[in-house]
């Protein structure tokens, strides 16, 4: 308000912008990941192997690999 009385309320549109950018859970949304969203190498190698291990185990009980179900 102090500020606002200073600048002859000048800033008002500008606070307004600011206000209506910011998004609960997501944040601002300018900066390259801001939401802690994003997955690691580490992650993506894991889930990889995750993914191949369960492959692997739905072959050796299906019996046919790389089987399709029409």
């Amino acid at each position: 308000g102090w500020v606002s009385l200073f600048t002859l309320h000048a800033i008002w549109p500008l606070l307004w912008v600011w206000a209506t950018l910011y998004k609960p859970g997501v944040g601002y949304g300018l900066g390259a990941g801001g939401s802690g969203t994003a997955i690691t190498d580490a992650e993506l190698d894991e889930l990889k192997r995750t993914i191949n291990a369960l492959q692997a185990r739905v072959e050796s009980i299906d019996g046919h690999p790389g089987r399709e179900d029409s």
